[in-house]
């Protein structure tokens, strides 16, 4: 109990610490989070409850004195700490937690790295956005000219266009239905909208997989037309040419059905995030289908540097003094936003899953210590009477190891049953998928680690001189 009460006031001076500089990393990862805190209560929990339990397992193990007294005189005092059940219980179970922790470890940060290399579809690189709602209809297709070459003409920008909804933000961005010139309405799918400028998807760097982008005589009195998304494109036409076929869009007054024939199709975007699916996605001209809604675009030189944000609403208070900005960012700002909470989970769960490799490794290597010194008598008379080190150092691998190989098994059981129920593909084990490398890694972690913590005890028993067993005796 003193020992444990020692730990528990140590752990939690410990803790107080570690949750003011884990509140910090996580400032910009964790809403709220400056209400995140480690109170007295939380305290006063922690030290009862790490007092409590060790104090329960010491009476528990005091009351074998009452249960068996004369298995204990017979063993001359020793082995008081536990039945022998429960010094190979004690080792399987510290293992198999531990590997249920450093498999979903492993698991999420493999998931994090994959999230790092998924190509979103565009180019977020030295984007500064400025989004906001311009007041009038008829005056728009002007405004947005006159803005775009004012933009366009700041020092260190290489290009400014115009999106009624940029990447990865919620704020003017549409779902519509989309239709196929004589086909039964049935079979309209979803698809998101955007109205750009001529130059929007060479900006963002978005590939062009067939057809043409929009050009300057894509403006209202000539034939509407459309560039449609290489996913939209494969539902309505499967492995066909989506080229120059016409589509029933809902972009007039009041929700009225407007004829468009698709010149283009662009590569997938990832528009709602790179934890998201591309979503199907219909490009319109802006000069052909203004709107309210708009979102300035501007990709600046390296050697720009900052203050992109602030030219730009300049320009526009220039422009229009009354004018009000929405949200003025750094596009690769958001997209770093979309990591930056699963890295910091990644973190933490993997210091903790660290913390239970180490505890484990601690648990197995101080019961087969404590196996071992209980012993000496026994491994110095068998090395006495001809038994080899190596036989002797094996024998007592084994019987240290065993359970704690018996309790990776299990939480390897455990754990393959919690990736299944968060359907999470572990047949992939021939292809490499790397939920079957983070679970073939932390079993492997695990039982390697076991094994070391156990063979230290192991050839210090093949070390005993007959002497000192003797001694011991």
């Amino acid at each position: 109990a003193m020992l444990a009460l020692a730990a528990a006031v140590v752990g939690t001076a410990l803790a107080a610490i570690a949750v003011d500089v884990l509140r910090e990393l996580a400032r910009n990862a964790i809403p709220r989070v400056d209400g995140i805190v480690f109170d007295a209560r939380m305290a006063a929990f922690a030290i009862v409850f790490a007092t409590v339990v060790p104090t329960v397992a010491a009476v528990a193990g005091a009351l074998e004195l009452r249960a068996a007294p004369i298995e204990a005189i017979r063993r001359g005092g020793k082995g008081l700490v536990g039945r022998r059940g429960s010094r190979r219980l004690l080792p399987a179970l510290a293992t198999g937690l531990s590997t249920i922790s450093l498999v979903l470890a492993l698991t999420l940060a493999g998931g994090l790295w994959r999230l790092h290399r998924v190509e979103p579809g565009f180019d977020a690189h030295r984007v500064e956005v400025m989004q906001f709602f311009r007041v009038g209809r008829e005056a728009l297709i002007p405004f947005t000219a006159n803005l775009l070459e004012r933009l366009r003409a700041l020092p260190g920008v290489q290009g400014a266009e115009l999106s009624s909804a940029p990447p990865l933000s919620g704020i003017g961005s549409a779902s519509i239905t989309v239709g196929v010139v004589g086909r039964d309405g049935a079979q309209s799918p979803h698809a998101g909208l955007r109205r750009v400028s001529e130059g929007y998807r060479a900006l963002l760097g978005t590939p062009l997989v067939a057809g043409r982008d929009f050009d300057a005589g894509d403006r209202r009195g000539n034939e509407p037309v459309a560039i449609v998304s290489r996913g939209l494109a494969r539902r309505l036409f499967g492995d066909g040419s989506a080229l120059d076929a016409r589509l029933v869009l809902p972009l007039g007054r009041g929700g009225e059905s407007v004829t468009c024939r698709i010149v283009g199709v662009v590569d997938d975007i990832r528009n709602n995030g790179v934890r998201n699916a591309a979503e199907p996605e219909v490009l319109v001209p802006f000069a052909q289908q203004p709107i309210n809604a708009m979102a300035f675009l501007v990709r600046t030189s390296p050697a720009a540097g900052a203050g992109a944000g602030a030219a730009m609403a300049a320009v526009l208070h220039e422009l229009d003094p009354r004018q009000a900005i929405t949200r003025a960012y750094a596009l690769d700002d958001d997209l770093a936003d979309e990591l930056r909470a699963a890295s910091f989970l990644a973190r933490i769960v993997a210091a903790f899953a660290a913390l239970a490799l180490l505890l484990a490794v601690f648990g197995v290597h101080a019961v087969a210590a404590l196996q071992q010194r209980r012993r000496v008598s026994e491994h110095g008379l068998r090395l006495a009477i001809g038994a080899s080190p190596r036989r002797v150092a094996a024998g007592v691998l084994a019987e240290s190891f065993v359970p704690s190989a018996l309790g990776v098994a299990a939480g390897a059981l455990v754990v393959a049953g919690l990736l299944r129920a968060f359907d999470l593909d572990m047949g992939v084990v021939a292809r490499g998928g790397p939920v079957a490398l983070a679970f073939a890694a932390g079993v492997l972690v695990m039982a390697l680690a076991a094994l070391a913590a156990a063979a230290l005890p192991a050839l210090r028993a093949a070390r005993v001189a007959p002497l000192e067993a003797l001694r011991d005796d």
